[in-house]
């Protein structure tokens, strides 16, 4: 019995020490935690690459981060304000919600989180942003962002846009410089502008001068006219782009299409009425014009796409097809393509060749010519000469009617028949 009553006091005993060591242990257990945390109110933090002010920070001990809210923080350049900071273990800061801020350079934004990497000497958002800068006259916008503290070279990622003057530009990715004002794009872009827009892939084009360079692009204006080569450079500011690589255009005339390739094509163009228009176009190196009923080839051809008129110089060679009659090569030493008027107007040596595989060939000379490219007809004058299977007719003017093979003379005619004299023809009036 009495080992039994010693038996319980023991039990006892040690139950209330072990009771007693677990309170003082909860007891300093609380203590510590308390110690992890610390509060301070109305908050001047200064580091070495910024400052930072707040109604409240909260700095935790046992993960080595500090908490701030309703934070402005002032990093190098820059002055930033959010609902919320956070400096990390590395001093890296983070802020979070309503992000506000400006530079000294005039650039203002706005995100939604904003992070100033202290050793990259770096900032970045990844949710979104807007920038602007009034004396610029620039705006851009991404998903994503990211530069150096001086905000002297950007990246904007993901529906990236920049936008200034009376120019935007889109892209998946590009980059800024600010002291170079060039703008940078590593794949596909469009820029619109008042008149025209552009689509390509690697851009670079600088905002200051006008300078512009890249890979495959097309432009096409208001009017539906549109340019497109492998590689572009120029100046749009001068209003003049060089097309290499395979280059084409086409434009309209009465809603037929006109065709142009060569291996240099150069677009002029110039602002009417806070537009932008296409002017002139110059083709040089196997420069090529087609319509519906003609082609045109030259060494050079310059088209005034105002006036609708195209001159060619260095033996220019016409060719207008028909179904029925053959091919017909004109050639001469300079034309002027009027196409309002549907008329090829030729200077100098003008020759003219038709081949019929049924109705044999037929040659024409003349110091001058006219070719209605409508009607495929042509006029040869001064000294004209028409070498035609039945005949050979010299006159002062001689018209050809390219379809129906028909020949008319007038002025000083004489015709030498290939035929017996005396029979009749009256394929040839006079």
């Amino acid at each position: 019995m009495k080992k039994n009553k010693k038996f319980h006091i023991i039990i006892i005993v040690v139950v209330l020490i072990i009771g007693y060591l677990n309170y003082f242990k909860d007891e300093k257990k609380e203590k510590i935690e308390e110690k992890t945390e610390v509060i301070t109110k109305n908050v001047d933090y200064k580091g070495n690459d910024y400052e930072i002010f707040a109604d409240k920070q909260t700095d935790f001990l046992n993960k080595d981060e500090s908490f701030f809210n309703m934070a402005r923080a002032v990093v190098e350049n820059l002055v930033l304000t959010g609902d919320n900071a956070i400096l990390d273990k590395d001093k890296n800061l983070l802020l979070n919600s309503n992000i506000k801020g400006k530079s000294l350079d005039g650039w203002e934004f706005q995100s939604e989180t904003f992070k100033f990497e202290r050793k990259k000497k770096e900032i970045s958002s990844e949710t979104g942003i807007f920038l602007k800068n009034e004396k610029e006259k620039t705006e851009i916008s991404g998903n994503k962002f990211k530069s150096d503290t001086q905000m002297t070279k950007m990246i904007i990622e993901g529906n990236a846009v920049i936008v200034y003057g009376d120019m935007t530009l889109k892209s998946h990715i590009l980059m800024y410089n600010k002291e170079t004002t060039e703008i940078e794009v590593p794949g596909k872009y469009e820029i619109t502008q008042p008149g025209m827009k552009m689509n390509g892939v690697n851009l670079k084009l600088n905002r200051n001068s006008g300078k512009i360079s890249g890979g495959k692009i097309k432009i096409i204006t208001d009017k539906n006219e549109n340019f497109e080569a492998g590689k572009v450079e120029g100046n749009l500011n001068k209003g003049k782009i060089n097309f290499t690589k395979n280059p084409k255009g086409r434009t309209y005339q009465d809603k037929e299409p006109i065709d142009y390739n060569g291996e240099l094509l150069i677009l002029y163009l110039r602002k009417e009425n806070k537009k932008y228009i296409a002017e002139k176009i110059v083709l040089e190196k196997n420069a090529t014009l087609k319509n519906k009923s003609s082609t045109l080839y030259s060494k050079r051809t310059d088209i005034d796409l105002i006036t609708k008129i195209a001159i060619s110089i260095d033996t220019p060679k016409t060719i207008i097809q028909d179904e029925r009659n053959g091919e017909t090569v004109i050639t001469s030493d300079t034309l002027e393509f009027n196409m309002n008027k549907k008329r090829i107007y030729l200077k100098e040596n003008v020759i003219f060749n038709n081949n019929n595989p049924k109705k044999g060939r037929t040659k024409g000379t003349g110091k001058f010519g006219v070719i209605n490219t409508e009607k495929k007809i042509i006029e040869l004058e001064k000294n004209a000469i028409v070498d035609a299977p039945e005949a050979i007719i010299y006159a002062d003017k001689i018209i050809y009617k390219s379809e129906t093979r028909k020949i008319d003379a007038t002025g000083n005619v004489i015709v030498d028949y290939k035929k017996i004299k005396g029979e009749k023809d009256d394929k040839f009036n006079s």
